[in-house]
């Protein structure tokens, strides 16, 4: 593995001002100085990676002198010192990037990953950190080789680089290709709605009140997204699972009580029912009895079973003297 010397002076002002054929050929006039100025620029920040971010600055000032001026284009101060207030227009790279990078990983992407990983390494100053490879593995360990993979297409599209302090101990180390990126990215991430970054703002907000095992737990719809979100975000710290395991509990037993609570009022409905069923069975027979009793052929049945228990004892009445009147001889 052969390791390029970082880009010095000579050599951005070179890369910026090119050859005169080029320029011929393209009609492009370069202020005298501007070469100068902007390699010292790039150069400002030590750990920056010189020529990535070159090859995205001229590509940027290209794009906006030729919209100005096809025939004629031009590389003058007042074009270098806009840009500069717009931040390099490195938001619309950022973004384009992003844009290609969803075409070969989608996932990684839409879940907030990318996101996520870049944010990684930004420092909490607001400027590009570096990570090693094992903090990165670590980090993402849940990820398995997919956090590799996204790595190294993040280096192709110029937003990581490969970054070593140290030259005689190697370990293979990525930072954001400038400073300039890192409050790009941190915005982006603030503001992302991905679900890596809702469940992470869940996270970095609950976790601290579990760093001594106890606390109270999310509840069911920030359990939801925190779930929905660990694709998205690195793997959990020790504190973030304590809170995730807590919420999981207790989601667990609101359910039973729910069941149960179902089941009681399926048993309450059922015994009300019975009950509902057994008094209208017990009122329609109360019904129909008292209606026997009332009608005239009950009546006449009633008289007639008096009369023969009367005749069974021995004291059936004259008919004379049922009828009220004394019996008369011949």
């Amino acid at each position: 593995m052969v390791f390029l010397e970082r880009l010095d002076r000579a050599g951005a002002a070179e890369a910026v001002r090119l050859s005169a054929e080029v320029r011929g050929w393209f009609g492009l006039e370069i202020e005298d100085g501007l070469p100068e100025r902007i390699a010292d620029d790039l150069l400002e920040d030590p750990n920056s990676p010189v020529a990535p971010t070159l090859q995205v600055l001229l590509a940027t000032i290209w794009e906006t002198a030729n919209e100005r001026n096809r025939n004629n284009p031009v590389f003058d101060s007042a074009l270098y010192d806009g840009l500069k207030r717009q931040g390099l227009h490195l938001g619309d790279f950022l973004d384009r990037q992003l844009g290609v990078l969803r075409k070969s990983l989608p996932g990684a992407v839409a879940s907030g990953l990318a996101l996520d990983v870049l944010a990684f390494h930004t420092t909490p100053l607001g400027t590009a950190g570096q990570r090693g490879e094992r903090e990165l593995l670590d980090t993402y360990g849940h990820q398995g080789g997919a956090v590799k993979e996204l790595v190294q297409k993040c280096k192709d599209l110029y937003l990581l680089t490969d970054w070593r302090e140290d030259q005689t101990r190697y370990e293979p180390t990525t930072r954001l290709a400038h400073d300039t990126l890192a409050p790009l990215v941190r915005k982006r991430f603030d503001e992302s709605d991905a679900p890596g970054q809702r469940a992470r703002r869940l996270l970095d907000n609950r976790s601290p009140e579990w760093t001594k095992g106890e606390g109270l737990p999310l509840d069911g719809a920030d359990l939801a997204v925190v779930e929905a979100g660990a694709a998205g975000t690195r793997t959990w710290s020790a504190p973030e699972a304590q809170l995730v395991q807590a919420s999981r509990r207790r989601r667990e037993t609101r359910k039973k009580w729910i069941w149960f609570a179902r089941a009681a009022s399926v048993v309450a409905v059922a015994v009300i029912a019975g009950l509902a069923i057994q008094a209208s069975i017990l009122n329609n027979n109360l019904e129909g009895s008292n209606k026997d009793l009332t009608t005239p052929r009950a009546s006449g049945e009633h008289e007639r079973r008096i009369e023969r228990h009367a005749q069974r004892q021995g004291h059936r009445a004259p008919r004379g003297a049922a009828d009220g009147g004394e019996r008369v001889s011949v």
